[in-house]
């Protein structure tokens, strides 16, 4: 048992085996290098640090594990590094006030450690796994085998965390992702009334493996959001760069492509959504994916089928106003592989652009046809503009109904 009453530097290595130990009166352990491990004892109660109390790392590394029990509790106000390295591990519960890594020190939170934070703000290398947590004390809990991040977490480096950003819907609840890359392989969002992703942060979500959806009420994208992983939203505002992907699910109610968004439904994705889609102003919507909608409307923006090339799928019916463009691409005359093709099972009216794009040189020769619309209601094409791009001048053709119709 023991306590520090003040500030003790720590220039060298030091193993810490304890029933009790505090740090009280507002004192602080300051590590510059070598190692500080505070390991307890096993199925007793440890304690170290007290509300008042810093841990600084400015260089060395600090590692808290237990002994196979949850009866280790680290408990301080401000936990801050630089160039450091903190480790939370084996069953071992942190709380504290505010957690700050404003350098290039690294974090690791695994083996079934738990650590709840008020404030987190996290500039360097960051790792949730094991079942490790980080749960936010202002938020309710959900499942310890998952982990939680607080609502509001700045990001400067690269978070790739193995568990899961989980909260209660309520009124109160929402969370902003600002800055670097959040990285989630086995894990993401569980039911958040907002969430916000800035305009210097990308998200990644890949297949997590304790739930089954990723699930969010009001979900604004100001970045990137990159999902290879099923998804359930109530409404999705994309201003920036949003990918579906590796057939992916996402199941929206509400989905605007705002000013600038760029969306691409990748082959073997699926956009579900329960309301019209609809397509204004600078936005831009490709892939090879499938958007099933009552409605897909383009009113302005760009309508771009395939991923250079191939077959976008709406399963609904197609609204293309004056303003819209739809761009078809070709490369040779295979279908899919070399020129695109956008399929609408219901029913099309096309009074906008439509561009035929030809690429890699690739010119066609008298005869050759090209089935770039498949339609499978009623088409109107009667208001459409067609036009060509990268062929020589004189160029003509002709816009044909198939046998089918």
């Amino acid at each position: 048992d023991g306590s520090i009453d003040g500030v003790v530097t720590n220039t060298g290595n030091i193993v810490q085996h304890a029933r009790f130990f505090s740090l009280i009166n507002g004192s602080s352990l300051v590590l510059q290098s070598g190692t500080y491990w505070f390991k307890g004892s096993a199925n007793d109660v440890n304690l170290l640090g007290d509300m008042e109390s810093d841990l600084i790392l400015d260089g060395g590394e600090f590692i808290v594990g237990g002994s196979g029990s949850r009866d280790l509790y680290f408990v301080l106000s401000n936990m801050q590094f630089g160039t450091g390295t903190i480790t939370v591990e084996k069953d071992t519960l942190v709380q504290g006030v505010s957690f700050k890594g404003n350098g290039s020190g690294t974090f690791h939170v695994k083996d079934n450690a738990a650590m709840t934070i008020n404030d987190m703000v996290i500039n360097g290398n960051y790792s949730i796994r094991g079942g490790g947590a980080i749960r936010s004390v202002s938020t309710p809990l959900v499942a310890t085998e998952k982990s939680h991040l607080d609502n509001q977490a700045t990001l400067a480096g690269q978070l790739q965390l193995f568990g899961t950003i989980a909260q209660m819907s309520g009124p109160e609840l929402a969370s902003t992702l600002t800055g670097g890359r959040w990285i989630f392989d086995g894990g993401g969002f569980s039911r958040y009334r907002v969430a916000t992703i800035s305009d210097d942060a990308f998200l990644r979500m890949n297949q997590p493996t304790d739930l089954n959806l990723i699930l969010a009420d009001d979900v604004t994208n100001n970045g990137t959001l990159h999902l290879s992983t099923d998804g359930e939203f109530d409404s999705l505002m994309n201003h920036g760069k949003f990918i579906l992907n590796d057939d992916a699910i996402l199941v929206l109610d509400h989905f605007s492509n705002g000013d600038g968004g760029d969306a691409v439904i990748e082959k073997g994705a699926d956009l579900i959504l329960l309301q019209p889609l609809v397509l204004d102003r600078d936005a831009r919507f490709s892939g090879g994916g499938t958007i099933k909608t009552p409605k897909f409307e383009l009113r302005a923006g760009l309508l771009d089928p395939g991923s250079s090339p191939g077959v976008l799928t709406i399963d609904g019916d197609y609204l293309h106003s004056a303003e819209g463009t739809l761009h078809i691409e070709l490369a040779g005359r295979t279908l899919e592989h070399e020129y695109d093709q956008l399929i609408v099972t219901g029913d099309a009216t096309i009074e906008g652009s439509v561009n035929f794009i030809f690429t890699r040189g690739f010119a066609p020769s008298e005869g050759d046809a090209f089935e770039f619309l498949a339609i499978g209601g009623a088409a109107d094409l009667a208001g459409a503009h067609f036009a060509t791009e990268n062929l020589a001048p004189g160029f003509e053709f002709d816009i044909l109904p198939t046998a089918a119709g």
